[in-house]
């Protein structure tokens, strides 16, 4: 067709004299007429395309000059200088995170926002910056989708990676530095707010402020993973692999992560006190069993104030399921350490626990629930249950009675299936009393266990730490006066005989267990606290139970 080879060779002529045009204005070229001479050719080039009906591509392929090369569109011409573009796309974005890091939200900016009240669920500095993204995407997807779209995408990801750390990471490394440095003592951490929450001014702003954080970063999250669908449904196939914005996605997911992390330091700070109640209680002195404790009931307080402006601000609701998993592994954690510092416990102590842990699971089976009508997960509550169920079959064992020994020593392998000779000493070290009768449970308990192989060799009793923060117990003094798992000290010559007439050792003819005339001075008389028996007391009665199991085996 005439016409159309016609309108492909004047193509091709205006687009060589706009090559020798642009590169002699090279130096002066400005934006704006670098975007406004595009324009104008590209819509010369779409009125052509509907006058033929057909893409101008094969208009300009149907040219038969023969005096130029490849016939290419003459929007082309410009493709090497769309640089310009983008790098006033940078600028731009360059003056725009100026007054993002001045506008960097602070924990004044939420103490007058109610619980109830709806602030802005994220930062307004996010919606600007993917607004500004949207429109130059378009305007570049007018123009090019080729080599210079792809640098525009690079300015992307740079400015992504940008908000991430100076902004949001900025904002809540702010956050936390200025929480942080306000005073604050006991009274601090039960002050009520100007909104009678539950919760002081300075932890309801905080916990606003990281919600803010998270939000925004999960905002970011979504919407950089729907910009990067669209950067490569728009660019050209053959620039297609090299648009991923994974990095920038994962950055974000990091920002989520450290704002749950906030959140749930300022819950562990702000149920301290609870916890430093219950260890103070006179767990010794309690005769009976009556209702759930008064540190419980300050415990659930502060669990239901701070989780539910969690769940009220939070906009993911998939974030408030993960804050409540860390809160019951937190409160697990701190549980079982309380319950080392409160050490020796008495049986009644024990079942007093029981009835303060049962009261707490009940308050935390409905932790994550949204809606009164909304059921729980059932992997929530199987989470809850285990977890739980760790600290309730360690109060059982400590519950039990440990006379006579045989029997306290099944009751413990039936809770706890495990050979640990040090878990086992962590529940004599629990119960407290003197060193002489936990050598005879000690004594029962590996002559039970060297008989029985289908033990575990660990259990979760092997986790718990009995020096937390360096306590000792209230009595200060390894659980007053229980056998330490450390301290295998020099005994008394009393504590040595008993233990050779235990039913292991009864049998030995080694003098090196009894004969210590270099200690008998120094062990006269034992402390309270001191050890069983030493360490080559302890691998000669392993070593006579594991020769004790293979002779039985053998017969």
């Amino acid at each position: 067709m005439v016409q159309v080879s016609l309108c492909g060779q004047f193509g091709e002529a205006t687009r060589e004299d706009l090559k020798d045009v642009l590169a002699r204005s090279r130096s002066t070229l400005k934006v704006d007429v670098l975007l406004q001479a595009l324009q104008i050719t590209t819509t010369f080039e779409r009125e052509m395309s509907q006058r033929f009906e057909m893409p101008y591509e094969d208009i300009a392929a149907r040219s038969k000059s023969a005096h130029v090369g490849n016939a290419t569109p003459i929007r082309t011409a410009f493709e090497a200088y769309l640089g310009i573009f983008v790098d006033a796309q940078d600028s731009a974005l360059s003056n725009m995170f100026n007054q993002f890091r001045s506008s960097i939200p602070k924990l004044s900016d939420f103490v007058d926002v109610r619980p109830d009240d709806r602030p802005s669920a994220i930062l307004p500095s996010s919606m600007e910056l993917f607004h500004f993204y949207r429109s130059t995407l378009d305007r570049c997807a007018a123009l090019t989708t080729r080599k210079p779209f792809l640098d525009l995408c690079e300015v992307y990801k740079k400015w992504l990676k940008v908000y991430s750390e100076e902004i949001l990471s900025a904002s809540l490394s702010g956050a936390i530095t200025a929480h942080t440095s306000r005073p604050s003592g006991p009274a601090a951490v039960h002050e009520s707010s100007n909104f009678d929450s539950g919760l002081k001014v300075a932890t309801s702003s905080f916990l606003l402020c990281a919600c803010a954080i998270l939000n925004t970063a999960n905002y970011c999250a979504e919407t950089a993973d729907q910009l990067q669908t669209k950067l490569q449904d728009t660019i050209s196939q053959d620039f297609k692999s090299q648009v991923t914005l994974d990095s920038q996605q994962d950055l974000f997911r990091g920002n989520i992560s450290s704002a749950i992390s906030a959140l749930l330091k300022e819950y562990e700070d702000v149920s301290e006190m609870a916890f430093t109640a219950m260890v103070k209680l006179q767990w010794k002195e309690i005769e009976f069993v009556s209702a759930e404790s008064a540190y419980v009931h300050d415990l659930i307080k502060i669990t239901s104030s701070v989780t539910d402006l969690i769940k009220m601000h939070v906009e993911q609701k998939k974030y408030v399921r993960s804050f409540c998993d860390k809160v019951v592994g937190t409160l697990v954690s701190r549980f079982t350490r309380s319950i080392v510092r409160c050490r020796p416990i008495t049986p009644i102590g024990a079942e007093q626990m029981i009835l303060d842990l049962q009261v707490l699971k009940n308050h935390l089976l409905l932790l994550p629930r949204l809606e009164p009508d909304t059921p729980v997960t059932s992997s929530y509550t199987r989470y809850l249950t285990k977890s739980i169920g760790k600290l309730d079959t360690l109060l059982k064992v400590i519950m039990s009675p440990v006379e006579p020994p045989d029997e306290f020593v099944k009751h413990y392998l039936l809770l706890v299936p495990c050979q640990s000779f040090s878990d086992f000493q962590k529940v004599l070290d629990f119960k407290g009393g003197k060193p002489q009768d936990q050598n005879r449970l000690l004594d029962v308990f590996l002559a039970v266990t060297s008989v029985q192989p289908d033990l575990a060799d660990s259990s979760f009793l092997s986790s718990i730490d009995m020096n937390p923060d360096g306590s000792t117990g209230q009595g200060g003094s390894g659980g007053g006066g229980g056998v330490s798992l450390l301290q295998f000290t020099r005994t008394s010559e009393a504590a040595r005989k008993a233990a050779a007439n235990s039913s292991l050792t009864s049998s030995t003819s080694d003098p090196s267990l009894l004969d210590h005339n270099n200690l008998a001075a120094s062990s006269a008389v034992a402390p309270a606290s001191s050890a069983f028996t030493d360490f080559r007391r302890f691998g000669q009665k392993l070593g006579m139970g594991l020769r004790f199991s293979r002779e039985t085996k053998a017969e």
